[in-house]
């Protein structure tokens, strides 16, 4: 049954109408009272103690059980309704010359802390679509199901699940994110986020902090209650990092195995292994970050070796008006150098973010070269603004154009130009309090020379609007 488009917009005014706190306090940013994106990492065991900040939401994150401070019930939740439109959507690929649509997203959860060393997580989410031309894409709609259910352990004598250090077993669906999200994320941006189902071990050792985990990836289905693990694909590895107010390192190892996938020279079983590593350097004016990683493997007889290697920097003036905020970066994935090669060269993200490029989604990052600029202030009255500059090239001439996932949109070959194309997104937010964000977004990818001898070939227009409230 589809929500009522009066009703949820009704019940979205109501909880933004609701105070957020009693006090001056209560609008200073507090990062205890942030919202993660991940909402199982937020510790609400604080609010045990006396404290002078009050929140209108305050009696449902932290519910005392059975008289013990340790022993305790979270509640939370987020509604989203967003509003988009394409004009040639995927260069007109798709049929369709204009499409707008109506998404909903509505999330809620309960973090039930059974004891010191024991943790139940349950969120439940809902996503709809309402009015796309084609109907609802696997990333729009699902329309009632478990996004997490799993439960923590932890089995080191002396820990508990609010302090650190700890080593802890999670086991059942759960959401997974690290790094920069450019290999394993949650698909933030599409309507419909993404889990795994399986075992993960967890450990915080300040600064050091290593998880090992053997997944399989869910799989969408539309209907109530009817997601599954893909029986189709496994995923394991590992990831550790070090983390300290100046210096943020990754190195990991994950594994992938699929029955069956395509690239444009190869396709059948697919057994890949990733292994890279992350650096990050703070300061309170410069940023700077390089990642790399190699693969290998194969893809049905055709052996793999493939790489990605990325660098940004962050220049912060938060001493300045506007508080600016600049990005200069570049990106580069192999692709695959055709019959010539003994090996498949195209390089594959995994389970990307879902706005890898902005939210426009055309092309994703396989086989690509793609330096961006972006520039982002601070206005007054919570008002923020963004505007983000990409360019697109092939790394190889042999191969296609792969979407985020890094399925196959087109193929591609030597007599085709290289240079996809230039994105530019603009952005402006409106944070009115902790609680109601409301965001509208627009964007335009002007076709490169790929496409003067690959149709369809038109330009992109992307616009959305969206409020997010959170609790």
């Amino acid at each position: 049954m589809r929500a009522s488009p009066a009703r949820a917009l009704v019940a979205l005014i109501v909880l933004a109408s609701m105070p957020a706190g009693g006090s001056a306090r209560a609008q200073e940013d507090d990062d205890r009272r942030s919202y993660r994106l991940l909402r199982d990492d937020e510790n609400w065991a604080w609010l045990r103690k006396p404290h002078a900040e009050d929140d209108f939401w305050d009696p449902l994150k932290y519910l005392r059980l059975w008289g013990q401070d340790d022993v305790y019930l979270t509640v939370g939740g987020e509604i989203r309704e967003w509003v988009e439109g394409y004009q040639n959507e995927l260069w007109g690929q798709t049929g369709v010359a204009t499409n707008i649509y109506w998404l909903q997203r509505y999330m809620a959860h309960a973090d039930a802390h059974v004891s010191p060393y024991t943790r139940l997580f349950v969120q439940l989410k809902s996503g709809i679509e309402y009015g796309r031309s084609g109907g609802p894409r696997p990333i729009d709609e699902d329309r009632l199901d478990f996004n997490q259910l799993y439960a923590d352990g932890i089995f080191v004598p002396g820990a508990t699940l609010d302090a650190e250090p700890k080593a802890l077993l999670r086991v059942g669906r759960q959401e997974m994110s690290y790094g920069s999200g450019r290999l394993i994320d949650v698909r933030e941006g599409p309507n419909v986020r993404f889990g795994y189902d399986g075992a993960r071990l967890i450990t915080r050792f300040d600064p050091i902090r290593f998880d090992a985990f053997a997944v399989r990836p869910d799989l969408t289905q539309q209907n109530v209650f009817g997601d599954t693990s893909n029986p189709q694909q496994a995923f394991w590895g590992t990831w550790g990092t070090y983390s300290t107010s100046a210096l943020l390192v990754d190195a990991y190892y994950l594994g992938l195995e699929r029955d069956e996938f395509r690239y444009q020279r190869a396709a059948g079983k697919e057994v890949r292994h990733t292994v890279g590593a992350r650096g990050r350097v703070l300061s309170s004016f410069i940023e700077g970050e390089v990642e790399a990683a190699g693969q290998f493997g194969q893809v049905g007889s055709l052996p793999i070796a493939a790489w990605t290697v990325a660098a940004e920097v962050v220049a912060n003036g938060r001493r300045w008006p506007l508080e600016p905020k600049l990005t200069l970066g570049i990106g580069a994935t192999s692709g695959d150098k055709g019959t010539s090669s003994g090996t498949l060269g195209t390089f594959s993200p995994l389970f990307p973010r879902g706005a890898y490029f902005g939210l426009v989604q055309a092309n994703g990052p396989s086989n690509n070269v793609a330096p961006h600029a972006a520039l982002a202030v601070k206005l007054p009255l919570r008002l923020s603004a963004s505007v983000e500059y990409w360019a697109f090239w092939r790394e190889s001439l042999a191969d296609g154009v792969y979407n985020v996932p890094g399925n196959l949109l087109r193929p591609g070959n030597a007599s085709e130009g290289s240079f996809l194309g230039s994105q530019v997104e603009g952005f402006l937010t409106w944070q009115a309090d902790r609680h109601l964000s409301l965001n509208a977004t627009l964007a335009y990818f002007a076709t490169g020379s790929f496409f003067d001898t690959s149709a369809p070939s038109r330009n992109i227009t992307y616009g959305a609007s969206w409020a997010t409230y959170k609790f």
